[in-house]
């Protein structure tokens, strides 16, 4: 038994399928990181497989990047100790923790969806896309301290010498000075300018009404916002109601519990509750419950069982006529129907 007999059972990917990929998520080159994944699906490899042990060389190399010992490694080898340190490098510690990010999220979105291969192409393709975090820290850190960032300031640009403004500049285009009162003018209106530039303010989304009538359009719009499959469940909601202007109540069918509880949680509902409050532009509280089960219908009771009329009614019933025809005989008693 080999080394890839294991992986080919386990359904895992080899160790040098996680750094080829790996490579390619360094170099921010989405379409081979696909075909990476394309390849190591082709030989057998379990997508969600290859996502956990993707998080954990990940964890690996942010342990080599930090500076922890080789002996701590988890998921690789300790002789792949400097190479995984190199790779790291390249990668930088934000950016990397960013990526891990990305992809201990899509492992839980993956318990919840059959489209496994979809979530961790996406996957890929949004680390490919994280520009360099590292490099965005130090442009933080040095605003943060007022070093001056691109040009030179205006303090450090050199002053012309007035001799040599008046040297080039010919008598003809000389202008005479602003009169006092031209000055004092101008300068209020710049004043005013910037007064009213400061006291704009920013615009706010119009605030919209929540009724019973206008809800389910608000509703639709937020659900058109989603991207999870907290959308999915969203749109089982058949009724609504406003008991206050800012309140919504959402009703499941009755017996969707499961569902019901499940938008209940504070991270989905947390969500839910912000992008309606983008949309009506004021802060809007949701809460779900579910319909009332619809009692069954009570049972009417049957009149009373005349016997001569099931008696007539018997005897009339075509088989017991050619029974009696048959066997050439006769009623004698009639048994009503129970219940």
């Amino acid at each position: 038994i080999t080394v890839d007999d294991v992986h080919s059972m386990l359904g895992t990917a080899r160790s040098g399928r996680l750094t080829d990929l790996s490579t390619h998520l360094i170099q921010r080159d989405a379409a081979a990181a696909l075909r990476e994944l394309d390849a190591a699906v082709q030989e057998g490899v379990d997508v969600g497989q290859l996502a956990e042990q993707l998080l954990g060389y990940f964890r690996d190399l942010m342990a080599a990047l930090v500076g922890c010992d080789r002996h701590l490694l988890l998921h690789n080898s300790p002789q792949d100790y400097d190479a995984l340190r190199a790779a790291a490098e390249r990668f930088g510690l934000e950016t990397l923790m960013a990526a891990a990010q990305v992809l201990d999220q899509t492992l839980v979105r993956m318990r919840q969806s059959t489209q496994s291969r979809t979530l961790v192409e996406m996957a890929l393709v949004r680390i490919c896309r994280l520009e360099n975090l590292d490099q965005l820290a130090g442009l933080i850190a040095a605003v943060e301290k007022g070093v001056a960032i691109g040009g030179p300031t205006a303090s450090s640009r050199p002053q012309a010498s007035s001799g040599a403004a008046i040297s080039s500049s010919p008598p003809s285009a000389s202008r005479d000075p602003l009169p006092p009162e031209s000055a004092n003018t101008a300068q209020k209106k710049t004043t005013d300018l910037g007064v009213e530039a400061a006291e704009t303010p920013q615009t706010a989304p119009p605030k919209r009404e929540i009724s019973t009538h206008s809800v389910g359009d608000l509703w639709t719009q937020m659900i058109d916002r989603m991207e999870d499959l907290t959308a999915d469940d969203l749109r089982q909601v058949v009724r609504f109601a406003t008991p206050a202007p800012n309140r919504i109540v959402a009703f499941f069918p009755a017996g969707y519990t499961l569902l019901k509880e499940k938008c209940e949680r504070s991270d989905r509902k947390s969500v839910v509750e912000r992008t309606l409050s983008q949309l009506a532009g004021q802060p809007v509280r949701v809460e779900f419950e579910l319909e009332a089960a619809k009692s069954a219908p009570a049972p009417t009771a049957r009149p009373p069982v005349n016997l001569r009329q099931l008696q007539r009614d018997v005897e009339q019933h075509r088989l017991i006529q050619d029974a009696k025809t048959l066997f050439d005989c006769e009623i004698t008693r009639i048994d009503p129907p129970r219940g």
